[in-house]
């Protein structure tokens, strides 16, 4: 009988040319730009001084986080963005008069990193030596006390005003004495712009509460080590003036990169910077194996 030979294999179709996409702003795949820039972090926080000095303090919502990390994202995005090829699409996307963009904002971008990154410096530096330990139980409760009324107050009677709404929701999730010392600073500062609105709550409106939070900042910033320096900058309100501009800055790149980049996994390359501000989260510890002796 004769032998039917096998048959042969259907051939393989041809793979798809890969597209290319650009690379993703990762801090890991910026590491040598961004190190020659941190060096001018100082340059551009004082370069940046008239703007923050010029911000409504009403305004201020301090950041939940760590300024430095989401500086490090912001600025990765600004080192990308000054990419000749991606600078090229951000330019021309300016030319459209509705999008009411400016590519300067790029520019902006990264001095505004820069600086957060800086004001963070040294705010770590001013609080070498502090400890959260050193929050008497004293402090501790009449701190807690008066931002609580405060924030019950702003939250009731400040719900349709979009900009105090922002403050109050960046309030809300603190936790630890420095973010104490920040919700009392943003408050305060909802109070003397919302006095004439707040003193008509019976219920948890104080008219001294505003002069009480101002002083309980300074207290909590004393007892943590972070008073301001020789030069006398307190870089807790820096910081939050820094993170208003990092933020407002960094939103209108993000709307109109993600636009310009939709089909190139913009989530990816426009990182959240409150997500990048917080630490990794630990990986949880692996169940113990009961085949496994413990002796």
């Amino acid at each position: 009988m004769a032998r039917i030979p096998p048959r042969a294999a259907p051939p393989k179709p041809a793979p798809h040319a890969a597209v290319e996409r650009p690379a993703a702003p990762a801090v890991e795949a910026n590491a040598q730009p961004l190190a020659p820039s941190l060096d001018h972090a100082a340059e551009a926080f004082h370069a940046l001084q008239p703007t923050l000095a010029g911000i409504d303090a009403a305004l201020l919502a301090p950041l939940k986080g760590d300024l430095q990390r989401a500086a490090i994202a912001a600025l990765g995005v600004a080192t990308w963005a000054q990419r000749a090829d991606v600078r090229a699409r951000f330019a021309e996307a300016s030319t459209c008069a509705a999008l009411r963009f400016e590519v300067s904002s790029i520019t902006l971008l990264e001095r505004a990193a820069l600086a957060c990154w800086h004001v963070r410096h040294r705010a770590m530096l001013a609080s070498a030596t502090g400890s959260e330990a050193k929050l008497s139980a004293d402090l501790d409760r009449r701190s807690l006390e008066v931002r609580d009324r405060m924030f019950k107050c702003a939250e009731y009677n400040l719900d349709d005003l979009d900009e105090a709404v922002k403050v109050i929701d960046a309030v809300r999730p603190g936790n630890g004495y420095l973010d104490r010392a920040n919700d009392l600073y943003a408050l305060a500062n909802l109070y003397a712009t919302h006095r004439a609105r707040l003193a008509t709550d019976r219920r948890n409106w104080r008219d001294d509460d505003e002069a009480k939070a101002r002083a309980l900042y300074v207290e909590i910033l004393a007892a943590l080590g972070l008073v301001p320096g020789v030069e006398g900058t307190d870089w807790i309100e820096a910081g939050a003036r820094a993170w208003h501009v990092l933020r407002e800055t960094y939103a209108e790149v993000e709307a109109v990169g993600r636009c310009l980049y939709r089909r190139e996994n913009p989530d990816a390359l426009f990182p959240n910077l409150v997500t990048s501000s917080r630490a990794p989260a630990k990986p949880a510890a692996a169940p113990a194996d009961p085949t496994k002796p413990t002796g």
